[in-house]
């Protein structure tokens, strides 16, 4: 907050009594910055195809947070840690942008509709274009390209799931050893050979 304070030639103070924390400059900063998704992607309001749609709407996401990238890390950095405090305060273009991208798919069940926006909400995120920038050591265009792919294949199966076809994002049940979690040690180890 002091060097904001001393950016804005305005006396820490002054700084504080406006904005009570790094959270709260970041929340304001965001308002009016992000992209209008209707201005920036005129063709997606004539585009019936949710797949193509997903596709338009993960990009424009994916693009933009990398230009606020700083930002967007120190928002999910500060929000991360304390959910009970920060709870609306996140931006949700991701939400919007999916609901967006699905307003046309109106052959979803209501419950098979909030279980894709489930799924995509894991896929069309920061969260997840990082993970592609800094664990998995992308460059930002494959990371962006991956994420695309990865909501396509998610609207793909819901759309062949609802048209009679192959059921390609319902998950098996795991097999009941895996859902125990690991086996704890007794002392006695019978299973030895």
């Amino acid at each position: 907050m002091p060097a904001i304070a001393h950016l804005a030639q305005v006396s820490d103070a002054t700084a504080y009594r406006h904005f009570p924390d790094l959270l709260a400059v970041l929340a304001e900063g965001f308002e009016g910055v992000w992209p209008n998704v209707s201005e920036a992607l005129p063709d997606l309001e004539s585009c019936p195809d949710p797949v193509v749609r997903i596709a338009l709407v993960t990009e424009f996401l994916a693009r933009n947070v990398l230009q606020l990238q700083g930002a967007v890390r120190t928002m999910i950095a500060l929000t991360i840690t304390r959910p009970e405090q920060t709870e609306g305060v996140r931006p949700a273009h991701r939400d919007h942008l999916i609901r967006v991208a699905l307003e046309p798919f109106s052959d979803l069940s209501s419950t098979r509709r909030e279980r894709l926006r489930r799924e995509l909400s894991v896929v069309v995120s920061a969260e997840a274009l990082f993970t592609l920038l800094d664990l998995r050591k992308l460059d930002a265009d494959e990371a962006v390209d991956t994420l695309v792919e990865t909501a396509q294949v998610l609207v793909r199966a819901a759309v062949t799931d609802t048209f009679g076809g192959i059921v390609a994002s319902r998950r098996a049940p795991l097999p009941a050893a895996r859902i125990k979690g690991p086996k704890k040690k007794t002392g006695q180890d019978t299973d030895r050979a």
